[in-house]
């Protein structure tokens, strides 16, 4: 499977934060929150808010991100969906998430969550 513009420490840094304990990320949209790419929705009562999602992890953000951003020129789909959001009026940063969270369901649908250990899917890759 290519992952367009990933890049082999980008790659290898998203593989170790994700880590090798699979289970307890049980679908897609869990792997979003974890990786911070899902808004947090609030609700009480009649009111409802969807906000930037704080916690998470970082360091998984980052690299995801950067992923779907490098992405964008190298994959027309990446470059729809960015403009797609784009149109409908969202910043560069939430237009990076949207693509970020779309490259995560393909990386779950790929198998990704089913693979038994970090280091064979590194050396699939030829990161080292």
């Amino acid at each position: 499977m290519s992952l367009p513009r990933t890049g082999k420490l980008n790659a290898a840094q998203i593989l170790a934060e994700i880590g090798d304990v699979r289970q307890r990320l049980t679908s897609a949209d869990q792997l979003a929150a974890e990786a911070g790419v899902a808004p947090v929705t609030r609700q009480s009562g009649k009111s409802r808010s969807v906000v930037f999602r704080w916690a998470c992890n970082h360091r998984l953000r980052r690299a995801i991100t950067t992923w779907a951003d490098n992405s964008r020129h190298a994959s027309k789909w990446a470059a729809a969906v960015y403009a797609a959001a784009r149109v409908r009026g969202r910043r560069h940063p939430h237009a990076i998430r949207i693509l970020a969270r779309a490259w995560v369901r393909v990386l779950w649908k790929s198998g990704l969550h089913a693979r038994s250990t970090t280091s064979s899917i590194i050396r699939a890759r030829g990161c080292c």
